[in-house]
């Protein structure tokens, strides 16, 4: 999965851009403290890009005062959203194709080991994109819903006919970690992809 450079999944300026761009055109009259909430950024950041995003020619301030301002994307403004809003859809496109391909491979070394049922934890974008995928390698597969799962109870109540795992997050958190650790303690043999 680390094939390629991707720029929109890290905390980058272009992300950053494309997320201030894309609430501005929702809602210009937003505060830069509610901007700040939505994007994720300190309210310093914020005042900060908007400054850069006006010199640019991309945002205009229109208001009597600092407490009544609009934020109004420029018409260059929205070119710039339109290009990185396509751009980021490409990088998505990118990014799920180096995921499947990465899960293929697991997949077919999970065949290797003798696995016959598989349950594959993914990101739910991924997991729409492959829930078609019945078998692989002559490995059926199993695409649990784990959004809303006890971690604790996730080993008995989700993969029952499974008798290993694949799991590729892109960024696992303590309750992925946690149904990994619960998996584990089962006796499942849990495949990461990479």
């Amino acid at each position: 999965m680390r094939e390629g450079r991707f720029e929109f999944y890290q905390p980058t300026p272009l992300l950053r851009e494309l997320g201030i761009l894309a609430f501005l055109a929702d809602d210009p009259n937003s505060s830069q403290k509610r901007i700040a909430e939505r994007v994720g950024l300190g309210s310093a950041m914020v005042h900060a890009y908007l400054h850069n995003l006006q010199d640019q020619g991309l945002v205009e301030f229109r208001g009597s005062s600092s407490k009544k301002l609009q934020y109004v994307l420029t018409p260059e403004g929205r070119r710039q959203l339109e290009s990185l809003a396509g751009k980021h859809l490409a990088e998505v496109s990118r990014l799920i194709e180096a995921i499947e391909s990465a899960i293929l491979r697991a997949i077919e070394r999970a065949a290797a080991d003798g696995v016959r049922w598989l349950a594959v934890i993914v990101d739910p974008p991924v997991r729409v994109a492959l829930e078609s995928m019945k078998e692989h390698a002559g490995v059926h597969l199993v695409f649990p819903k784990t959004e809303d799962v006890d971690p604790e109870g996730f080993y008995e109540s989700m993969l029952a006919p499974a008798d290993a795992a694949l799991v590729a997050v892109m960024a696992p958190d303590d309750r992925l970690r946690a149904m990994i650790g619960s998996l584990e303690r089962g006796g499942m043999r849990v495949y990461r992809a990479a």
